[in-house]
Order: C-alpha cells, then sequence, then structure tokens
C-alpha cells in the first residue's frame, strides 16, 4: 500500500470538485440541463426593439434562445458528462476492480459517510482514502482522455503508473 497522505495524490482540486458534483449528480443531469434551459429563457429579452434587432442580427429573443440550447456550452457540457458517466460505469464493472465499482455507489449513490463504506467494504479508512483517491484519478485519466479536462496533473500520472506497473 502506498502513503496514506492521499491529499499529494489528487488530481487539481478544480477537476475533483466536476468529478464529484456530476457524480453525486449523474441521475439528476437532466434535471440539470432543463434548469439551465430555464435561466436561458428568463435572461431572454422579451422588447420590440431585440426583436427588430434580431431581423438583421442576433439578439436575445424567445427564438434565438430556443434555437441556441444546442450551442449552449453548459448544456453540452452536461451531456458529454452523462455519456461520459454511462460509459465509465461500464468501463469499471467490466475492467476495474469490483472495489471501486462498490466505493462508487456506496459513496456517490447511496451517499454514505467513510465509516459506513469503510465497514460495508471491510477496509480501514486510510486504505479507503486510497481507493477514493485512486478512483477519482481513475475517473480524471478517463475524463481526460473523452477531452472533458485538458491537462494531467502529474502526481495523478505517478500514482496511476505506480499501480499499473
Amino acid at each position: 500500500m502506498i502513503t496514506t497522505n492521499y491529499e499529494l495524490l489528487s488530481p487539481r482540486n478544480k477537476a475533483i470538485k466536476e468529478i464529484k458534483y456530476m457524480l453525486y449528480n449523474y441521475y439528476k443531469i437532466d434535471e440539470l440541463i432543463d434548469k439551465r434551459k430555464e435561466e436561458l429563457i428568463d435572461n431572454m429579452n422579451l422588447s420590440t426593439a431585440a426583436w427588430l434587432r434580431g431581423i438583421n442580427q442576433d439578439s436575445n429573443t424567445f427564438e434565438d434562445v430556443i434555437a441556441g440550447f444546442d450551442d449552449d456550452w453548459k448544456i453540452r457540457r452536461y451531456r458529454h458528462w452523462q455519456d461520459f458517466l454511462r460509459n465509465l460505469f461500464a468501463i469499471l464493472e467490466k475492467f476495474e476492480s469490483s472495489k471501486y465499482f462498490v466505493f462508487l455507489q456506496l459513496k456517490y449513490f447511496n451517499d454514505l459517510p467513510f465509516e459506513e463504506i469503510s465497514k460495508k467494504m471491510n477496509v480501514t479508512e486510510d486504505e479507503l482514502k486510497v481507493i477514493a483517491n485512486y478512483f477519482n484519478c481513475i475517473v480524471y485519466k478517463y475524463a481526460i482522455k473523452d477531452k472533458l479536462f485538458k491537462e494531467e496533473v502529474q502526481n495523478c500520472v505517478a500514482v496511476w503508473s505506480y499501480f499499473n506497473s
């Protein structure tokens, strides 16, 4: 087993925050997309001047907002995450150790605290921290391959190569 100082091995904090957010909200991604669509509609300009301006150029009218749903970066990102996570779960089930899939279910789908997860998985809390960190590295690695993140963090790559050597 490697060091218990798991903070040194974590990928970038911003990436981890987004990974955790999307894992916790995997079953709510469609709701997040609908919420974003409502935000865009709420921010549209309903004036006649905006509509007249929209004849010759882009404006913020209802028609433009509805047409722009597929081009909205946040909606595209949510859909990309949804497809990515669906594929990732299949990969975890088939190719990775089953303990990572069990950890995924207990931590993100059942939302159990670390103490209960360590009891159910029959591991110590230090081992569970390493499992959690390595799980984050696995997700981060596949997210980079799927172009959700642009660059790798050296510590995560070092951990990945350590476990695969």
